[in-house]
Formats: C-alpha cells, sequence, structure tokens
C-alpha cells in the first residue's frame, strides 16, 4: 500500500515511495514494448506451432473445435435479435 507523505501546512500530498509491486504496473517506454514485441515474435518464429488444435482441446470439447480456430475467431456474430 501507498504511504504519502502530507504536509498539512503547504497542503501537499506526495508519492515519494511506490512499492515494488506497483513497479509492474508502471507505464512502460516505447523502447520496452518494442523490445517485448519483438521478443514474442522471436518466440513464435523459434518455437512453431508444435500440436493441432485437435491435440490441444481435450477430446470431450471437439464438438466445439470450430470455436477454438483461428478463422471463426476473426469473423463477426451474425446480428440477431436475443
Amino acid at each position: 500500500k501507498h504511504n504519502p507523505e502530507v504536509c498539512w501546512e503547504t497542503k501537499q500530498v506526495k508519492l515519494s515511495c511506490c512499492p515494488h509491486k506497483c513497479h509492474d504496473l508502471a507505464l512502460k517506454t516505447r523502447a520496452e514494448r518494442v523490445a517485448e514485441e519483438q521478443e514474442a515474435q522471436d518466440m513464435e518464429y523459434l518455437y512453431p506451432k508444435l500440436h493441432s488444435t485437435r491435440e490441444l482441446v481435450p477430446k470431450e470439447y471437439h464438438q466445439y473445435l470450430k470455436v477454438f480456430s483461428k478463422e471463426e475467431s476473426e469473423r463477426m456474430l451474425l446480428c440477431k435479435p436475443w
């Protein structure tokens, strides 16, 4: 949790110390975001898809395989009155 410094005379509140768990939530620089994206692309290249969707999805869900397909995930649902 944060422990702000409060100066009642000047009516100011300062967050001079941020807990370590907050550092993961800090905004990343553009260079950091680009580096992460590059790392993800490298991993995709170095470790190609090793298994088919059918192998990854448990047998009891094979009737729903189209839900897991890339093509189905990229199309929009039809408009219907629910």
